[in-house]
């Protein structure tokens, strides 16, 4: 069994990358065996810190069918490193295929003692899941108030989602020891008062220039300079976390943690709407009212040190002054909660809040003008006036509103104009991508290769740019279905542009994420929709493990039939538990198991409707070990 510990932080530049690499380091230095894994995939920070250059990372294994212990590190002075982990944001639209092959790739290597990750800093979604997915969290804070409200934020979020272990915390790059007593009591306090969490306190580690020594010559502070303060400071925190409570600790295979955290990243999370009316037209989300604030901050007494070893009291003398912080921070976290649900919502429900204000700008834009603007032709180079209305049109646009007029401006007099008729294709799935493109009057819709709807767009919606940051073909079909007139920019000019003005890098990382997710609900939505509806599909096209998983995560109550080489071949759902398989001779588990084997071609259909029989039928065996077991057989079998 393995210890998964899970280092986050609410904010970035904390320090928490540096913290996971030499706590693993002295761990493996105590005897004990570790796996470091880099599960910041924006940024990949473990190999900036140790100067690594790895040439796979986990996408590889779950697109490119990699071992995992192909791409593993092995023994960086003592640890293994999964490097990184561009391949976390595929995790939530893993097909059931890919999930068993990774959470049987992951069972493994389970053989460490200890299972570090480090996340990326703030409340996204691969944050989330993985703190969850956790027994063990090290939060790592600093006493700026700014990294207490985006931490007393994030254990919020987790709380609100169900969250009740002891989150460990470490005060990092503390000038001084009553700094860092007076930034952990203020958190505790807060915490405890509207969240029931219980906060751990395992060391402080001060400022120490060998810190941004080694940081420069990428290198461990451990390795560099082991007799520094913060060397010293990290070694009496890992004493800490190993002879922690063990009755506090919950031991995880690694096949297992990734088995629920999988679970997890595939799951609808809970976020905070600062007022009923915000929340409206946004799905999934749920509405708390703000806490109230602090009426009354009783004396506390929190265990921190350096070693965690000295009581640390809040005395009577600062208990207005802690009332005071108190509600200062529940009014920021509340003001900065607002914002993250505002960046979390999906970009239509964006769209629409400002389409009001957008309508109004347009009407203040030509009101007075004594000729209407002028009809769009192929490939028309904006005029100066025209240059200048768009200016003043699209400053009121989402992806705009962050930049001042004459960096809009600079923008627009770079893009052309071009109409699209009823029923043209602007871009095909496949093809390279040149060009991001925005539409101003018209609609488009977003189709795959069967015809299905992911999206709709309309006027002031964004679309072509997936393809000009990944590299990738476009990966969807936009389709005119009401005459458009189009705004582009061709990629060179994309790529100088996000260059030269960082804000439209969050934009569009914001929307790359947000359309994604969105248009991978609508696209399992008719997928079940699909089979409910009875019809029949090619097993060619929608692969068996896939159906199965469907029927298992969405609860269906139904019956699976195969037409397959050996003949008809039977499974059965109630409420997503598999209650009966049969096949040529084979009943059950063994049936599961040969129509795993022998579902690669042939038909399907699917009915609703399940023998009274099965309705009181137990299930035959764990879903998704079976599932994993079956694949793993099938692999096996393979030349």
């Amino acid at each position: 069994m393995t210890r998964i510990i899970t280092i986050t932080s609410g904010k970035g530049g904390v320090g928490k990358t540096n913290i996971s690499v030499n706590l693993s380091l002295h761990l493996a230095r105590m005897g004990y065996s570790v796996c470091l894994f880099d599960a910041d995939f924006g940024l990949a920070n473990v190999n900036l810190l140790l100067k690594l250059y790895p040439e796979h990372n986990l996408k590889d294994v779950i697109l490119n069918d990699m071992e995992l212990s192909e791409i593993i590190i092995r023994n960086f002075q003592g640890i293994d490193i999964i490097p990184g982990s561009s391949g976390v944001e595929e995790m939530a639209n893993l097909k059931p295929e890919q999930i068993a092959r990774l959470i049987n790739a992951f069972s493994k290597i389970d053989t460490y003692d200890y299972f570090i990750i480090d996340t990326a800093a703030g409340i996204s979604r691969d944050v989330i899941s993985f703190c969850l997915a956790s027994s063990e969290i090290l939060l790592v804070i600093t006493p700026d108030p700014t990294s207490i409200t985006d931490a007393y934020a994030l254990l919020k979020i987790l709380a609100l989602n169900g969250y009740k272990d002891p989150v460990m915390v470490t005060v990092n790059q503390s000038p001084n020891m009553s700094k860092a007593k007076t930034a952990l009591s203020k958190l505790a306090i807060t915490v405890k008062k509207f969240l029931s969490l219980k906060l751990l306190p395992v060391g402080v580690i001060g400022r120490d220039s060998a810190v941004t020594e080694a940081v420069e010559a990428q290198k461990p502070f451990l390795s560099l300079s082991p007799h520094s303060q913060a060397s010293k400071s990290i070694k009496k925190l890992t004493e800490n976390i190993i002879n922690k409570n063990s009755g506090q600790i919950e031991l995880f295979t690694i096949g297992s943690f990734w088995e629920k955290c999988l679970n997890i990243f595939k799951s609808p999370l809970k976020t905070i709407h600062k007022k009923k009316d915000d929340a409206e037209g946004v799905p999934g989300t749920s509405i708390e009212k703000p806490p109230p604030p602090p009426l009354f901050t009783p004396p506390a007494t929190i265990g921190l040190s350096q070693g965690t070893s000295a009581p640390v009291t809040v005395s009577e003398h600062h208990e207005m002054e802690d009332v005071k912080y108190a509600e200062k921070l529940i009014h920021e976290t509340n003001t900065m909660l607002s914002k993250v649900v505002e960046s979390i919502a999906c970009v239509t429900s964006e769209l629409k809040s400002i389409r009001g204000l957008i309508e109004e700008g347009r009407e203040m834009a030509f009101k007075n003008t004594s000729t209407e603007m002028p009809k769009l032709h192929e490939d028309t180079v904006p005029s100066s006036l025209m240059v200048d209305r768009l200016t003043e049109l699209m400053s009121a646009y989402a992806m705009f509103q962050s930049l001042e007029d004459h960096e809009i401006r600079d923008i627009v007099s770079r893009l052309k104009l071009h109409k699209f008729n009823t029923g043209d294709i602007v871009i095909k799935k496949g093809d390279p991508g040149q060009n991001l493109f925005i539409i101003i009057s018209g609609k488009a819709d977003v189709i795959d290769d069967h015809g299905i709807v992911l999206d709709s767009m309309k006027e002031e919606d964004v679309f072509g740019e997936m393809s000009l940051i990944s590299g990738d073909p476009v990966n969807a079909t936009i389709k005119v279905i009401e005459t458009a007139q189009v705004l582009y920019l061709n990629g060179k000019d994309f790529i100088h542009v996000l260059h030269t003005y960082p804000p439209l890098q969050m934009y569009f990382a914001r929307l790359l994420s947000k359309r994604l997710s969105g248009r991978l609900e609508k696209a399992n939505m008719a997928k079940e929709q699909y089979l409910e509806s009875g019809l029949t599909g090619k097993l060619a096209e929608t692969s068996a493990p896939e159906l199965l998983q469907m029927l298992n995560t969405g609860q269906k109550t139904g019956l699976l039939t195969f037409h397959l080489s050996k003949g008809i071949a039977t499974i059965t759902f109630n409420h997503g538990r598999l209650v009966d398989a049969r096949y040529d001779d084979h009943e059950g588990q063994d049936a599961f198991f040969e129509i795993l084997k022998d579902a690669g071609e042939g038909r399907f259909s699917y009915s609703s409707e399940i023998p009274e029989e099965h309705m009181r039928k137990p299930e035959i065996g764990h879903f998704m070990r079976m599932l994993i077991e079956g694949l793993s057989r099938i692999d096996e079998e393979r030349p």
